[in-house]
């Protein structure tokens, strides 16, 4: 069995329900609640293990949301469905149609905590699911809603200033040192 993982609160009963959840149903979601200077974040943990599948990341969205959209495509994945970089998904959040782009792992220390610790590394594969704006721009469009840029770092690129990660990964780098 693994061990706890020293971040999470709950104790080593949050890792068990974790272990429990990928047992049962093949994955379980994790939620990084939003606060006044980062916003929430949502993950998988368990599709590529148990389906092969990359893991998914939203960012910016309510938590329930974001837990949702995760299920939707974990249930996708366990009826046999992919899916894939750069298509667009409209079952995942009404009226918008979702998109998919590869996290690069540099980044999964920061924002997939839970997942490097139940595969013991950064050996998986994982797709940020992006949301458009209300005008169906998405984040890395020259016209996307600024208002909203902060909602969703693009984890696809390397350096931090394109990921505009700068700033959250501070953040979280104070809030673990706590």
């Amino acid at each position: 069995m693994k061990n706890h993982d020293p971040r999470c609160a709950g104790g080593s009963n949050a890792d068990q329900k974790l272990l429990d959840d990928v047992a049962k149903y093949g994955w379980h979601v994790m939620k990084v609640l939003e606060t006044t200077e980062t916003p929430g974040w949502a993950y998988s943990v368990g599709l590529y293990k148990s389906f092969g599948h990359a893991e998914i990341l939203v960012f910016g969205q309510d938590s329930d949301l974001m837990q949702y959209m995760i299920n939707t495509i974990g249930e996708g994945v366990q009826q046999g469905k992919s899916f894939a970089v750069d298509e667009r998904y409209a079952e995942l959040i009404d009226a918008y149609q979702c998109t998919l782009k590869p996290v690069r792992p540099k980044w999964y220390p920061a924002f997939m905590g839970f997942a490097s610790w139940f595969y013991e590394g950064d050996d998986y594969p994982v797709l940020q699911c992006f949301w458009p704006d209300f005008e169906n721009r998405y984040p890395w469009d020259s016209e996307f809603d600024r208002q909203l840029m902060r909602a969703q770092p693009l984890l696809f690129h390397e350096e931090p200033i394109a990921a505009r990660v700068e700033g959250l990964i501070e953040d979280q780098d104070s809030k673990v040192a706590d």
